[in-house]
């Protein structure tokens, strides 16, 4: 039987805490700090304590714990603001846009329109000939399936 996904990782983690330790100590031996996506896979691997109903503490702080690392997942996911503010510990400043980058960012928002008003003109043309050209390839089929039966069955 195959070796299951947990187990595939603990021995990769396995081999590569060995081929660190074979390496020597001139290494920076801290792990790299968990990504959210990681997080989560460790809080559903979390039990989720006793069954009975009387220890709800255990599965309201696994519920939560479960919850706020898949917030965090989907923050970096969508890469908002709150999770680079959280990775490094501090608090950025929103700078205030100048004139110029709104210039700069309406010509570019103005160039990128014109290219794409330039891509559908070279597609509509595209269209245009291809149709043209599938009207001929029709109209000359039709003259040539009439002149056939002109000839099979005359008038």
């Amino acid at each position: 039987m195959g070796m299951s996904r947990l187990e595939v990782n603990l021995r990769r983690l396995l081999s590569q805490c060995e081929n660190l330790a074979k390496e020597g100590h001139q290494k920076d031996w801290r792990l790299d700090k968990p990504t959210a996506a990681e997080k989560v896979v460790a809080a559903q691997l979390l039990s989720h304590g006793p069954t009975s109903t009387s220890d709800t503490i255990t599965k309201e702080i696994h519920q939560k714990t479960t919850s706020k690392y898949t917030k965090e997942l989907r923050d970096q996911l969508f890469q908002n603001d709150k999770v680079q503010a959280t990775e490094d510990n501090l608090r950025h400043r929103k700078e205030k846009g100048s004139g110029e980058d709104l210039d700069v960012l309406l010509k570019y928002h103005h160039s990128m329109r014109e290219k794409i008003a330039d891509n559908m003109l070279l597609m509509v043309r595209n269209l245009k000939e291809q149709s043209q050209l599938a009207s001929t390839i029709i109209k000359k089929d039709v003259e040539l399936m009439q002149e056939v039966l002109h000839i099979q069955y005359p008038p």
